[in-house]
Order: structure tokens, then C-alpha cells, then sequence
């Protein structure tokens, strides 16, 4: 129970001592502090009423969530070997967490790695291997819980990614060891973007077919359309043993200067 305590009056012999709690079945019509918009009250102690007000409950969360050794993009075909990996994470406001209440869990495989551990900030657990075929993903999820029983989670994604291919080049027409040799190529989610063009020979711009079919090319310095012949379709195997088909595009004429071509 609180107590309000006064200085003694002029000529008294102690402390005036006042002990108050506060009820109020109206609800408050906005929030102020810790205390919500709707929150009513019975037989509060002033002590409870101003932990509420200055003190309110911050709710914990996950600010990052990762797999030391796991990086975020693979080329399709890549294995991730099986092995004990150590998973990390960090949260804001972990006096919030209840104990013992973190869980991670392999959502693509519907399996939960581990449960009921401490918010220690990282962990050991096994992880069999893993390879993908297709551009496709995988993920993780860790999820704790807060002390008011809510739960809160994260997530870490990679992903399996094809090559892009581009580059300058004097053949017209190009065979799959052609288009693995032109000057760039690189991991990516789509043939959507910007290709930088050096000096001399056709600009060539090949992507695999699952992509889709870019229709528009633009010099992006003038906004102008880029003259392409029709794409040729090329089976490509890469370095993992996956193949697939790729659309290859070139310019129309040989361009002896520098190009920036944007594709969509």
C-alpha cells in the first residue's frame, strides 16, 4: 500500500501520513505514457499509477538475425554443406523477454532446430545440407517470447540465383562457352537493370529464360532505344552441373563507343 507523506504542521510532533489508492471505471481517452487509451483502473496504489505512467512496457524485439558461415545468395546448383552452425541474433528491451523462451525453426522444412533456450544472443544447431536446383529461396525464423506472453519473431532468407551474362563481343552469334566468356557475369534475382557497355564489338546481354523476355532497351544517357536483333535461346550448363535455357541479345550493329543499356 502507498503512502503520501507531509512535513509536520507548525508546532505537531510528527509526519501527517496518507494512504490512497486510486479507482476510476472511466476509460482514459488517450494515451499518456504507459497508461493506453481505454485502460480503466481499481484500487491502484500511486506507486502502480506512476510506474505506469513514466514506466511503460516496451515491447522486445529482434533488431538482426543471421547464420555465421551462411551467406545470403548461392548460384543455383550450390550446396550448402551439413554441419553445426551457430546462429546469432540481438534484441531491443531484452529485460522483456521471458526466460528460456527463444526458438528457431527451418521454415521451408517445417522443422524446429531448437526450443526453450535462453536469450543468450546466439546458439549451436545442426543444419543438414541443402541445394537447390531452381532460382528459389530457403528460411530460418526465430521467435521469442515477451514477458505479457505475446510472441515476436524474425526471419533470414537466402537465396539460389541465376548468372547473368553481358559484355562486348565481335561474334555475331554466340555458343555457350561464347556467353560464359563475356566479360561480366553475376548472380541475380532479374534481367531487369542497367549494363554497362565498354568500347567496341556487338553488346551482348544474355539471362535465362525463366526471367521472362525484355522487350525494351535504353541508352540511358539520351533515352533512346537501342536497336537489337531477336534473341537467340541457348542451353547453359553452369559450374554446379545446372542447366538451363538463356535469352541472348545483342545490338544491331557493332557500337565502337561505351553504352549504358538499361533492360526491361
Amino acid at each position: 500500500m502507498s503512502t503520501i507523506a507531509f512535513p509536520p504542521a507548525s508546532g505537531s510532533g510528527g509526519t501527517t501520513v496518507i494512504t490512497e489508492k486510486y479507482t476510476n471505471a472511466a476509460a482514459v481517452p488517450t494515451t499518456l505514457g504507459g497508461i493506453t487509451a481505454g485502460s480503466t483502473f481499481s484500487n491502484k496504489t500511486m506507486k502502480e499509477m506512476w510506474d505506469m505512467l513514466l514506466y511503460p512496457y516496451i515491447n522486445p524485439a529482434f533488431t538482426a538475425f543471421g547464420i555465421t558461415g551462411i551467406t545470403s545468395t548461392y548460384e543455383v546448383g550450390y550446396t550448402i554443406p551439413a554441419n553445426n552452425y551457430t546462429f546469432t541474433w540481438a534484441i531491443s528491451n531484452g529485460i522483456n523477454v521471458a526466460a528460456n523462451s527463444i526458438r528457431i525453426e527451418d521454415v521451408t522444412k517445417a522443422t524446429t532446430l531448437v526450443t526453450g533456450i535462453a536469450n543468450s544472443g546466439s546458439t549451436i544447431a545442426a543444419i543438414p545440407s541443402i541445394s537447390k536446383a531452381s532460382a528459389t529461396s530457403h528460411q530460418w525464423r526465430i521467435t521469442g517470447t515477451n514477458t505479457n506472453n505475446t510472441t515476436f519473431n524474425r526471419t533470414y532468407t537466402i537465396a539460389w540465383q541465376w548468372r547473368v551474362y553481358y559484355g562486348e563481343s565481335a561474334l555475331s552469334t554466340l555458343v555457350e562457352a561464347d556467353i560464359k566468356a563475356l566479360r561480366v557475369s553475376a548472380l541475380a534475382s532479374s534481367a531487369n537493370g542497367t549494363y554497362g557497355m565498354l568500347t567496341g564489338g556487338y553488346k551482348w546481354i544474355c539471362y535465362p529464360t525463366a526471367m521472362g523476355l525484355k522487350t525494351t532497351f535504353k541508352d540511358i544517357n539520351t533515352n533512346f532505344d537501342v536497336a537489337m536483333v531477336a534473341p537467340i535461346t541457348v542451353n547453359v550448363t553452369n559450374q554446379y552441373g545446372v542447366t538451363t535455357s538463356y535469352y541472348c541479345h545483342r545490338t544491331y550493329n557493332v557500337l565502337g563507343s561505351g553504352i549504358n543499356i538499361d533492360v526491361s
